[in-house]
């Protein structure tokens, strides 16, 4: 069992502003997936993209937001749960006036890695920026 404030904590800057906290890793679990609780802030987003390997799962705890997945849009709320299967276009954005909170399970394992990366950066990473190191992760954005 892990306590609430268990896990590493990663701050995001935008367009994705809020922190990720990984819960479940490889490298602290020994786990074949990587399980982290994200926040949005009021108004950010994770912008369109698609991971050409991983299969993920979004549950929605907290907040409000508007989830595109391949080429449906739709409103996501607390108990929501999406899948998206490896190689679909999807993005997330927070509608919402409080923040978005919501967990992700991916496997295989890997974007832990672009996450590190992507809060060592911090604010100054602009879209060419962002694109090339999800490209290095196996991760394509739109442009």
């Amino acid at each position: 069992m892990l306590p609430p404030d268990a896990g590493e904590v990663l701050k995001l800057g935008p367009p994705a502003s809020g922190e990720v906290v990984f819960k479940l890793d490889p490298a602290s679990a020994g786990t074949s997936c990587v399980v982290w609780m994200q926040t949005l802030l009021p108004g950010a987003s994770i912008p369109p993209h698609r991971h050409l390997q991983a299969h993920e799962v979004l549950f929605i705890h907290k907040g409000q937001g508007r989830m595109m997945v391949a080429d449906r849009s739709f409103t996501v709320v607390p108990g929501v749960m999406v899948t998206v299967p490896p190689n679909t276009w999807q993005s997330l954005r927070n509608t919402g006036t409080g923040t978005l909170q919501f967990i992700w399970m991916v496997t295989p394992p890997g974007i832990e890695q672009f996450l590190r990366e992507l809060a060592r950066q911090g604010p100054t990473l602009d879209a060419a920026g962002f694109a090339q190191l999800g490209q290095q992760h196996g991760i394509e954005f739109r442009t």
